[in-house]
């Protein structure tokens, strides 16, 4: 009799777990129907069908409270596939979330600018106004990002403050050379060249820097030294 009734207990729970597990994958899609098309695109996507792919993520899209990582992924295979439509889209939902971190901002910025959109790249980052300190290289990339659009002086602000912070810091010194190359400032130029070679070594990006910094200054003897010292090659 105890065996017969630990039996039908046992045959009971095993009963219910199934009951329950049927339920959870029913309810789940129900419940989250973004999630199960966001992970159905990316199924499609490792399969190579990019418009199946494309068109999953567009619906997981319109149910939106997708998690940030999912918007920024969506953005970046989006834009990867030339749809900047449901990459904007994407990248906009992010931007609108109340906990992006400026991570999550540099990210998207990054993918705005490798796809030809800078601007767009540059506000992302100014939108993250002081906060935007807790991410040092986020910082760069916005102070780089001005000296391309041309805004010298709002990059400059930027370069000068990284380096009261970090005064030997040779990636902001060859970031800031190059943004005052851009500006035309060569005497400037060169000075924060050189700095960057005393503390990188005389490595070779540094020193290909200097060599087109005397090129524009017209020190065309001292510019090839530079130049076969960089590349190691007879000029």
């Amino acid at each position: 009799m105890a065996r017969s009734l630990l039996r039908q207990q046992i045959i009971q729970y095993l009963l219910l777990m199934v009951f329950v597990s049927f339920l959870a994958m029913v309810a789940y899609p129900l419940s989250r129907p973004q999630y199960v098309l966001y992970r159905l695109g990316q199924t499609e996507w490792s399969r190579g069908d990019t418009t199946a792919a494309l068109k999953k993520f567009e619906k997981a899209l319109s149910f939106g409270n997708l998690s940030n990582k999912a918007l920024l992924r969506i953005g970046e295979l989006a834009f990867e596939a030339n749809n900047t439509k449901i990459g904007d889209t994407a990248l906009r939902a992010l931007q609108q979330g109340v906990r992006v971190t400026t991570v999550e901002k540099d990210a998207a910025a990054g993918v705005y600018d490798a796809h030809g959109q800078p601007e767009r790249a540059a506000a992302i980052l100014e939108s993250a106004g002081t906060a935007l300190w807790e991410n040092s290289a986020a910082v760069l990339h916005l102070a780089d990002l001005q000296a391309r659009l041309k805004q010298f002086e709002a990059s400059f602000r930027l370069y000068k403050e990284i380096l009261t912070r970090d005064p030997n810091n040779a990636l902001v010194c060859i970031g800031y050379a190059q943004a005052l190359f851009m500006a035309g400032d060569y005497t400037t130029a060169e000075e924060m060249t050189r700095h960057a070679i005393e503390l990188t070594g005389k490595n070779r990006e540094s020193r290909i820097l200097l060599a087109r910094v005397l090129t524009a200054m017209g020190r065309f003897d001292e510019a090839i030294d530079l130049y076969k010292a960089a590349l190691g090659e007879s000029l």
